[in-house]
């Protein structure tokens, strides 16, 4: 999706909430708002990519992809986020340039920058830093847009950040989880055995501290 080139100016924010907060400040009529609801797109699962990989077998594992799909999501309540992404796909129509607001940080990036990429935006993008959204943080932040020429490479690079983070966690958790699930957890659970970068090395913190507490010997 490329711009004709209009003079208009897209906003993209993580919440409708920051967006109707930031509108205040907003009087062109060619500056368009979109809020996103979090991620508004989510990894394929491995059975709609290959079919093979639907059942959970160990002789299949492991799973490795170069990149992931990925489709649209569901927000809370089950509903799809399809409707929302194509409102900003038609908002983007004679946009020259986004301006991403979304939360600072690398997940923040993530959400505006995979909705761009799966949309095929190919104009200017520029990242506005707000830190909180009182008046003064806000025309803070609007003056460091101004001076910085880079903002939108910056935060490309924070996206592929969060890329990176996203594929190490996939693979870490859908090949991990299947292997331990399928020869470590006894026949009487059901559900699988979860396994994660993060959750994993906590609970062996909590299963070292729990093995402790029992083997423990007061002393005298």
């Amino acid at each position: 999706m490329s711009s004709p080139g209009t003079g208009r100016t897209l906003f993209f924010f993580e919440k409708p909430s920051a967006m109707r907060q930031m509108q205040r400040f907003f009087r062109s009529p060619n500056t368009v708002c979109v809020a996103a609801e979090g991620h508004l797109l989510t990894a394929q699962e491995p059975g709609s990519i290959r079919p093979d990989w639907k059942p959970w077998r160990f002789d299949a594992l492991p799973i490795v992809l170069d990149t992931i799909p990925v489709t649209c999501g569901q927000n809370r309540s089950g509903a799809s986020h399809a409707p929302k992404l194509a409102q900003i796909r038609q908002a983007l129509t004679g946009v020259e340039r986004v301006i991403i607001a979304t939360d600072p940080g690398r997940e923040g990036s993530m959400i505006a920058w995979e909705v761009l990429e799966h949309l095929g935006w190919r104009g200017r993008v520029d990242r506005l830093k707000l830190g909180a959204l009182d008046d003064l943080s806000i025309r803070r932040a609007f003056a460091a847009l101004a001076k910085e020429t880079a903002s939108g490479e910056q935060d490309y690079a924070a996206y592929l950040e969060a890329l990176c983070r996203q594929y190490e966690d996939y693979h870490l958790g859908l090949n991990g989880t299947r292997a331990i699930s399928l020869r470590l957890r006894p026949p009487s659970f059901r559900e699988p055995w979860r396994f994660g970068g993060v959750q994993t090395p906590t609970l062996a913190l909590l299963a070292d501290l729990e093995a402790r507490i029992r083997t423990f010997v007061p002393e005298d």
